[in-house]
């Protein structure tokens, strides 16, 4: 009895391939969805709270992605 043997690049797939790649598309889904509320709620805060938090109203975008301390 002979086995088959394929190159790694024929080689079928396995599911746990498949359900990594949906797993890791259901979380970059989920961290744009939170990074996006997180953006929308600043936003909806005054001027004044802002400054209070040391953020201004054209740093936002990039301190709801990296952080306060990104660039500073």
């Amino acid at each position: 009895m002979s086995t088959l043997s394929f190159p790694t690049s024929v080689r079928p797939r396995t599911a746990g391939g498949a359900f990594h790649v949906i797993g890791a598309l259901a979380g970059r889904l989920a961290l744009a969805w939170r990074l996006r509320k997180a953006n929308h709620s600043m936003h909806l805060l005054s001027d004044e709270m802002l400054h209070d938090i040391g953020v201004s109203r054209s740093e936002i975008e990039e301190v709801t992605r990296f952080g306060r301390g990104a660039h500073r």
